[in-house]
């Protein structure tokens, strides 16, 4: 609500490379200072200077066996889907026969789980065979016994297709999409790592440094079966080679132009469904388990709506409101608010006035009962009993207790909410 926008520029420059005109980046980024945008445009000639070129193996870690937290996450951000809808598909996938047990914090695969019968199974899929017979021939080498990483929490394994299936064996396409990403997740955590060289080459122009990166990759790894990854990623391929009168320091480029792009500042989209879930994991909010119902409860109480993007990104206004599964009353069929929605780019989680002014009387009362370390603290204890390291009945008293307490408080002081 406190932001207000700003005019800003990011110079560029033109350089003949090769034949043809690439972009070079200011290495200071952007500027609200128009005199700097008149000293950049006033103190480029007509040729730069190459100053340096370095090129930097990097490796991208192919992704950790499954666990739930990872399985919503990725079905808010990737496929749309709300984290209660998302684990209702998995759980009901699961009872079919297509996958092992959803609800997991393991990320580590145990020693005697048969990879590849697994990857044996689906060597021959007409969409991910070819793939994953490279895959089987591969692990056979090594006995299927694939360098481990990740963690056992001792809870259920983490979550993998048990049933090689295809599309037409799906009644819903949502069905369908959340097995997909689980087989295709399986397979990429399998897979080599993403290994590729980052290229720099920085040119000056009067004062003033500019820089161009790019990428070649020299092992695609899991991007074969993840293959929409490299966008997240970032990587460019722009050249197959690095040019050579960019590799030959002191060498000079031709200018063909300084490229100044106005623009102005945006608000901050509202928090992601996908990096709330990864924040009340990270922070003990909840469970594998409980998270879902927690972002439905909130939702469904009307303390915050699921909107997808902006669609004025200068607004800062939600987009429009996202409505989940079927609602009760009027609103259903078509034209109402069940109607089949285009899938989001993203999902958002925007909180309501009542939300907010719940929150605020919380937080002028017991500001402790806002604070993450609060349930963190039982959701603690609730572990160590499972562990076998507390007994139930002291942590129950002790927590009923203490929630009772800070009720009776609330309610002595709830006038000055008003």
């Amino acid at each position: 609500k406190a932001f207000r926008s700003s005019k800003f520029w990011t110079p560029k420059l033109k350089l003949r490379i090769g034949g043809q005109n690439v972009l070079f980046n200011w290495c200071d980024g952007t500027t609200t200072d128009s005199k700097v945008v008149a000293n950049i445009t006033g103190a480029v000639g007509r040729q730069a200077t190459v100053v340096s070129y370095t090129s930097t193996p990097q490796t991208i870690k192919r992704p950790l066996p499954l666990n739930t937290v990872a399985l919503l996450r990725s079905c808010s951000s990737a496929l749309g889907m709300s984290p209660k809808g998302a684990m209702m598909i998995a759980e009901h996938l699961y009872t079919g026969g297509y996958i092992s047990y959803p609800r997991t914090e393991t990320t580590r695969y145990d020693d005697t789980f048969d990879i590849l019968e697994v990857l044996s199974a689906h060597s021959r899929h007409p969409m991910w065979g070819r793939t994953v017979s490279v895959l089987y021939r591969e692990h056979s080498q090594i006995r299927g016994r694939p360098v481990q990483r990740g963690t056992d929490r001792g809870d259920h394994p983490p979550i993998t297709p048990t049933y090689c299936a295809t599309r037409e064996m799906f009644q819903k396409n949502k069905e369908w999409r959340v097995y997909e990403y689980v087989a295709r997740h399986f397979f990429a955590s399998l897979m080599p790592d993403i290994a590729y060289t980052e290229h720099k080459h920085i040119v000056k122009a009067g004062e003033h440094q500019f820089e161009l990166v790019w990428h070649s990759i020299e092992d695609r790894g899991f991007l074969y079966s993840m293959p929409w990854k490299a966008k997240d990623y970032k990587l460019n391929e722009q050249f197959q080679q690095a040019p050579k009168e960019l590799t030959r320091q002191g060498a000079a480029v031709s200018i063909q132009d300084v490229v100044l792009e106005e623009e102005w500042t945006k608000p901050p989209e509202y928090l992601r469904e996908a990096d709330l879930i990864s924040l009340m994991d990270k922070y003990g909010i909840g469970t594998d388990a409980s998270i879902p119902m927690h972002i439905q409860t909130n939702v469904d109480r009307g303390y915050c709506m699921v909107c997808g993007p902006s669609e004025d990104e200068y607004s800062g206004a939600p987009g429009p409101r996202i409505f989940d599964g079927k609602g009760k009353g009027k609103g259903k069929g078509k034209g109402g608010k069940d109607a089949q929605q285009p899938r989001p780019s993203s999902r958002h989680m925007v909180p309501t006035g009542l939300g907010l002014a719940v929150c605020e009387g919380m937080r002028s009362i017991l500001p402790e009962m806002v604070d993450s370390k609060l349930r963190a603290s039982m959701e603690a204890q609730m572990k160590q009993i499972a562990d076998g390291l507390m007994d139930k009945d002291p942590v129950m008293k002790q927590n009923l207790d203490l929630y009772s307490e800070k009720f009776k408080y609330f309610l002595q002081n709830i006038s000055t909410m008003q």
